[in-house]
């Protein structure tokens, strides 16, 4: 009998050398919910007229491509290939001190970021699919959890394989309680953080192929939401005067990965706007304050983003 439930669900990733060209299981990802892989396939009807009354004499496939959504927890070691796939362009590592590395990640400005394969073991099966590339990621930290991201994917649809064997590695995540986000220059204190990665991924479909030849990543657009608690009109003020700040992320763990440095994530946004100023409206709680942030490149820094992870992987993402 083949009945299980998701958590039984295993998924793998590794990073491809050629695009849609498989590649072995590298890093496994333990899932928070369910992933949801649509196979997408569209299909021509045949409506000519052959003397009948009946409409359809005939139905066959035209396209094959897939679409992937999945939702875990930040890590620290796994979240380097998320900031890859986001990104894409990463410096050699460097050593920080004795078993602790820094990894430098920026936008490349092309149109052909990086693409993964998955490898997916359940009750039923096992299959892999090739071609994945970042579509949109959201990652979302709101106080007393941990950081959680979906990040969705286009690719080729699966195809069966075999010989998967889970080997799920311990890594610590990411807590909001180790979050620390300066707005130029002030430490603040927020309640929620939502953050969105989006960069428009398109397939090509030509002849010859009922699958995409390619897939490409387009515009790059980031943007977040912020919540926190009304003690001040710097935001409101920021909104309706069109400010552009720099704001800087830091997430620390809590346990020592060598002499004296902890795993470590900082994010780096040299030029933000602030959109959409609101106060809640409920008499009976706290009052806060939300608003949108848009980040723009900044031709003074050259970058829109940049990250760096601090973590014990010696060998480059």
């Amino acid at each position: 009998m083949n009945e299980a439930i998701w958590r039984l669900t295993s998924i793998w990733i590794a990073k491809e050398s050629t695009p849609g060209t498989y590649v072995a299981p590298t890093i496994y990802i333990p899932l928070t919910t369910a992933p949801n892989i649509k196979q997408m396939v569209d299909k021509y009807e045949d409506e000519s007229g052959i003397g009948r009354i009946e409409a359809i004499s005939d139905k066959f496939v035209i396209k094959q491509t897939a679409e992937i959504s999945l939702e875990w927890l930040a890590r620290a070691k796994s979240f380097g290939h998320i900031l890859l796939w986001a990104l894409w362009t990463v410096r050699a590592p460097t050593l920080i001190e004795t078993g602790v590395y820094k990894h430098s990640f920026t936008v490349k400005n092309d149109n052909n970021h990086p693409s993964y394969s998955f490898s997916t073991k359940d009750g039923v099966g096992q299959e892999k699919n090739t071609y994945n590339m970042l579509d949109k990621l959201e990652i979302k930290a709101e106080v007393e959890n941990p950081i959680i991201f979906t990040a969705d994917y286009m690719g080729k649809i699966s195809e069966t394989t075999t010989g998967l064997t889970v080997a799920y590695v311990t890594e610590e995540p990411f807590k909001v309680s180790n979050m620390t986000v300066t707005i130029d220059g002030a430490t603040t204190k927020l309640k929620t953080l939502n953050l969105s990665i989006e960069k428009n991924v398109t397939d090509v479909f030509e002849n010859g192929s009922i699958t995409p030849s390619s897939f490409h990543n387009q515009d790059f657009r980031v943007s977040w939401d912020i919540e926190l608690v009304y003690r001040e009109d710097t935001f409101k003020t920021n909104n309706f005067n069109g400010a552009k700040k720099p704001i800087i992320i830091t997430i620390q763990w809590d346990s020592l990965i060598g002499a004296t440095k902890k795993n470590e994530l900082i994010i780096e946004l040299p030029l933000v706007t602030f959109d959409d100023w609101e106060l809640s409206d409920d008499n009976n709680w706290l009052i806060t304050q939300t608003f949108g942030i848009t980040w723009i490149y900044s031709v003074t820094d050259w970058k829109m983003i940049s990250a760096s992870l601090q973590n014990a992987q010696s060998t480059a993402y």
